[in-house]
């Protein structure tokens, strides 16, 4: 290869058939999914992307590497003065050498002049390849990076933001080539670049990096504040700066802070410095220090500033220090979040319903490092419309930078906005600090509309919650009875590009109006502070969601980007052909990767002709979803979660409001104040305009969501469903009383109750039936009603081989249709059967081996308290990486069998559940031994972290283990959103499979050697792993989520995921329990999870 016959250049929508020749040679993108890009795709990547800057390499005029960036990627934008970074691809035979360097050389170089301080790219953390590359030119992994959603990492390169900072201070001109190449490549030692551990530490009670560059023989480090995300120290051969605040980045309004001031000439000559700083945006005046100083060669200074952090500021801001000596200027930032010292809000942001007794929960925030003790008094604002239940002052503990919740019980008399005012006062009784909270009230036929209080209005009903962010134009709907977010939304994109991305929105000039309607909202977007595009939203009181998109600035095409939320749903697609009824498995139906929605027709059509409908329907068995669509469609686009996205052509001209108005509306009436915020005085006149334009012009685009928890929505005709019956069991109940297991010689009575919501007497017949013990008895009962349930019992003999024992009892009722059906299992215990438990070295590591008899299985509890190990006879089962951490599918550093997984944040459209290093626990072990009775014969060995404890439990002779979770509810317990139990398989057969039961029934998973995911909340499931051996796991507590994930030649993952959020504040320890059981045929590995 010669070097100068490679070429560096901006690639041109002309390149479009060279560049997807390309991907699909190398297998970049879809191509792996079976999707070649086409040269139509590339084409419209330029037309439907803001691209910053799209760079190929070129040798003998063929493209040899190409890197793009752009405004968004991975359906997230980036930051103010942020790009994100992708389709990032060079030749293999040209990816050793020079030209690399050269290609992020000259695009850093390129990024920096044209303003750009921060490049973002997502990474897969197992890459071997992309991850080291990534991280020599100065990519890092912050605190707040986690695995996302979809198992990728991102990372920020400040090469740009330290460029640029360097090229001001010294008033470099230009950038040479050369200079910038130097300089990255001295970024990072190789030692750490193929970590996947966070890259930054704590200096000076700042989260920091330090970029250190090379020039020629000298070399530059500039240390970045991770919360201002700006330079907040540096030392070259001139000079070495920092200032801090001794106190940390955490601070409190009105506090008295340590500002440290260092400052070292490293020259060989005498220097004159200047210092100016500022806190906030209040000018420092030094006390200790001076302004101005001649400092000899080598001399080092530092002095300490008290002072106090500002009210009524940004919560977020920095110390600003600007040193100057000579021609340079140097400005650095050390950001910090100034709070109150005591906050109150309300715990749940939504309304309450009127003339109901109503218990809220207020938050009240300590952000001191001192206890609070005093008093709190809470009192009507206007007593005719709240009435509060012991009301008066009371006594208030809340720990050092802690918080509690209080509740308060009232009753609303009124509808609208009503007021209370919280008072907190000191132990001298002197008040410390006030808050009036609002509190929207709704009847069950009313709605309201409502400010959180962090930029969001939300406009709500009794059964639905529709919240607008004012700073994105975002939407989300939230169903209130479970409490589920079901649909996201982007605003609307009105011409090309397209911007709208629904992970992470953009920043968008938007203005929210409340019209007389109260069940409206009516949004603007400005674009150069003309009217854009008006969006309607109305709340219909039947659960429907309407949405009127009306364009008046520039634009053809007008693109809807919703999202689903539901993540264990069943799609409902109206083909031409026929309705498809299928289960939503992530990244494999309906396909389509968000990096890549510019392509089309990869696995669902496009084309609108091809639907027989314009709506789509997401379901689960507790909630249905249907989006329904009116205007001229050009595109609909299905992928992963989308509902879909839709294209419509614009069927308007370009609307002149000022004609339809007769005025020059857009500089009479619509004048903004601070934060985009309207003036009181012409809200009115705004209003009154905007709605004359939606009366005058029909909607160039509409769409609707129905929110149904209970009834079939209007296409039950087009499903065709005919035949299908639903179970009437909320007519009847049966409840038994039994223990879940018996010995082998044992005589069981099972005791029981059937109730009924009728108030007059029913009959009816009542049948158990136990097929492994031939035992099926029916008895007609009769005089039972609400208020006098049927007590019944039945003497069952328990003379089996069997290990686990299957029954159901039922109720029926042929006249008026009643029927009512429970299942239970029992554990069968051989008599004089036992556990032994022995503790082992195991690679010099302590082990614990539990033997019942029937199954063996391996606990570590110093590998993340992990199950290594579950044999039945020579078999192990499990796939442990035992006694390491290693890769597995986009879980990194994860020991494989199975293991507890504290997750300490919500799993949503961004924040995923993979595991990696940072999770990674110490766990104390203990013996778990049996009672003296049969239902106290679990035993193994528990784990002990920090906040839950692990069992691994067994019983003698049984092909069943048991997993149990306790948790506690401490104060730390309360931030912690999701524990999970992760299970990794071996392979004995060619392939394996997962049958999983949702609402359509029993579903097949065969592995196929791609990734995807499937989610249910039917958690229960059965894993042929090949050889007639089946593992049946199964849950059943409440919130409880499996995830089934196959990962390219690894295979299946499965994981239990417990969400805590609705858990008892009540309770002391909380429980669930997920069961594993080994069967040698599916008939009898499906026997053990026919319970209810």
């Amino acid at each position: 290869m010669e070097l100068g016959k490679v070429k560096l250049r901006k690639c041109v929508k002309e390149d479009a058939e060279q560049i997807s020749n390309f991907f699909n040679k190398f297998e970049y993108g879809p191509v792996t999914h079976g999707c070649l890009l086409k040269e139509s795709d590339v084409q419209r990547l330029f037309i439907h992307s803001k691209i910053v800057l799209f760079l190929c390499l070129e040798y003998e005029d063929k493209i040899i590497g190409t890197m793009l960036f752009s405004t968004h990627c991975g359906q997230k934008a980036a930051d103010t003065d942020a790009v994100w970074g992708s389709n990032f691809l060079i030749h293999p035979q040209f990816r050793n050498g020079p030209l690399p360097g050269m290609f992020f050389s000259n695009s850093i170089k390129q990024l920096t002049e044209l303003g750009y301080k921060y490049i973002d790219v997502d990474v897969d953390p197992t890459n071997s390849a992309a991850l080291p590359l990534y991280k020599r030119v100065g990519f890092i992994r912050r605190e707040k990076s986690i695995l996302d959603y979809d198992g990728y990492l991102e990372l920020r390169c400040y090469l740009p933001l330290v460029t640029q900072f360097l090229k001001q201070s010294y008033n470099v001109t230009t950038l040479n080539d050369s200079l910038v190449e130097s300089g990255w490549k001295s970024l990072i030692s190789a030692s750490n670049i193929r970590s996947t551990s966070n890259d930054t530490y704590a200096l000076h009670g700042m989260e920091t990096y330090q970029y250190e560059m090379k020039f020629d023989n000298e070399s530059f480090s500039c240390w970045v504040d991770m919360l201002s995300e700006k330079v907040a120290m540096m030392e070259d051969p001139r000079f070495r700066f920092i200032s801090y605040i001794e106190e940390g980045q955490e601070l409190n309004q009105g506090q008295t802070v340590t500002a440290i001031f260092e400052f070292e000439n490293r020259l060989d000559q005498r220097m004159l410095v200047s210092f100016n700083s500022k806190i906030g945006e209040r000018a420092l005046s030094y006390r200790n220090g001076k302004k101005s100083r001649l400092l000899a060669p080598g001399e080092k200074i530092s002095w300490k500033e008290y002072i106090i952090i500002p009210h009524h500021i940004l919560e977020f801001s920095s110390l600003r220090s600007t040193v100057k000596f000579g021609d340079y200027k140097f400005s650095f930032h050390y950001g910090y979040n100034a709070t109150r010292p005591l906050a109150v809000s309300v715990a749940e942001n939504t309304s309450l319903l009127t003339n109901q007794p109503t218990k809220i929960k207020l938050n009240l925030v300590n952000h001191t490092s001192k206890q609070f003790k005093g008093l709190i008094e809470i009192r009507a604002v206007d007593s005719t419309r709240i009435k509060l239940d012991k009301s008066g002052i009371k006594e208030l503990v809340i720990p050092a930078r802690d918080s509690i919740q209080y509740p308060v019980h009232l009753k609303c008399l009124g509808t609208g906005i009503d007021l209370i005012e919280v008072i907190l006062y000191n132990n001298n009784h002197d008040r410390v600090h006030t808050k009036v909270l609002e509190l929207p009230i709704i009847s069950r036929f009313s709605s309201v509309r409502f400010k959180d209080g962090i930029g969001n209005i939300i406009l709500e009903n009794s059964k639905i919650s529709v919240k607008l962010e004012e700073s994105t134009g975002g939407l989300s709907i939230t169903e209130r009875i479970a409490g589920n977010q079901v649909v996201r939304e982007a605003w609307p994109d009105l011409g090309l590009p397209f911007i709208g991305t629904v992970k992470r929105m953009p920043k968008r000039k938007i203005i929210i109006l409340e019209p007389n309607e109260e069940n409206t909202l009516i949004a603007i977007e400005l674009k150069d502070d003309k009217v854009h595009l008006i969006r309607k939203i109305t709340l219909g009181g039947n659960s429907m969601i309407g949405i009127e998109d009306y364009a008046i600035g520039k634009g053809e095409v007008l693109k809807i980007t919703p999202w689903c939320s539901i993540k264990d749903s069943i799609i409902n697609i109206p083909f031409v052909s026929g309705i498809v009824r299928d289960t939503l498995i992530f990244e494999d139906f309906p396909f389509l990767t968000n990096d890549f929605e510019y392509m089309r027709d990869q696995d669902l059509p496009s084309d609108p002709k091809a639907y027989f409908k314009p709506w789509t329907l997401f379901e689960n068995k507790e909630i249905k979803v249907k989006m329904t669509w009116e205007g001229e469609v050009n595109s609909v686009m299905y992928g992963m979660r989308w509902m879909p996205s839709v294209i419509f052509n614009r069927c308007s001209s370009i609307r002149d409001y000022r004609k339809i108005n007769k005025k020059n509306w857009d500089k009479q009436y619509l004048f903004l104040g601070e934060n985009n915020y309207l003036k009181n005085f012409n809200k009115n006149k705004t209003i009154k305009s905007i709605e004359g334009i939606i009366a005058d012009n029909i909607p160039d685009a509409s769409h609707y969501f129905n929110i149904d928890l209970t009834r079939d929505i209007d296409e039950q005709s087009i499903w065709n469903l005919v035949g299908v019956q639903q179970e009437n069991s909320g007519r009847a109940n049966i409840s038994l009383i039994l223990p879940d297991a018996v010995s082998n010689i044992d005589t069981l009575k099972l005791k029981g109750k059937v109730k009924v919501v009728h108030l007059s007497e029913l009959c009816g017949k009542l049948e158990l039936n136990i097929p492994a013990l031939n035992f099926n008895k029916s008895q007609s009962v009769g005089a039972i009603h609400s208020t006098h349930p049927l007590e019944f019992s039945f003497l069952i003999d328990v003379k089996t081989d069997k290990k686990i024992i299957n029954g159901t009892i039922t109720f029926e009722n042929m006249e008026k249709g009643i029927y009512a059906k429970k299942n239970f299992q029992l554990d069968v215990i051989e008599n004089g059967s036992i556990v032994t438990i022995e503790k082992k070295e195991k690679r010099s590591i302590s082990v614990y081996s539990v033997n019942n008899g029937f199954l063996e299985f391996e606990v570590s509890p110093d590998l993340q308290g992990s199950l290594i190990s579950l044999k039945y006879g020579p078999k192990n089962l499990l796939s442990s990486h035992f006694p390491r951490f290693k890769n597995w599918g986009q879980n990194t550093a994860t020991p494989g069998g199975i293991y507890p997984h504290l997750i300490e944040h919500e799993i949503d459209i961004e924040k995923g559940y993979l595991f990696e290093d940072r999770y990674i626990e110490t766990f104390i072990s203990e013996l778990v031994k049996g009672g003296s009775s049969i239902k106290d014969s679990w035993e193994g060995i528990s784990c002990r972290g920090q906040d839950y404890v692990v069992n691994y439990l067994t019983r003698p002779g049984s092909p069943k283990l048991k997993l149990e979770i306790l948790y506690t509810d401490l104060i730390k317990a309360n931030q912690i959103f999701n524990i999970a139990l992760h299970s990794f398989w071996n392979k004995l057969g060619r392939k394996r499979q997962v049958y999983f039961w949702n609402i359509l029934g029993e579903n097949i998973l065969r592995e196929c050697g791609i990734r995807r995911r499937v989610y249910t909340s039917d958690t229960k499931a059965i894993l042929d792993v090949g050889k007639d051996f089946y593992l049946t796991l199964w849950g059943e507590s409440e919130d409880l989520q499996l995830v089934i994930s196959e990962w390219p030649d690894q295979g299946f993952q499965l994981s239990f995921i417990q969400s805590l959020k609705n858990r008892s504040v009540k309770k002391d320890v909380g429980k669930f329990s997920i069961y594993i059981c080994i069967s040698r045929t599916l008939e009898e590995a499906k026997s053990h999870i026919n319970i209810s």
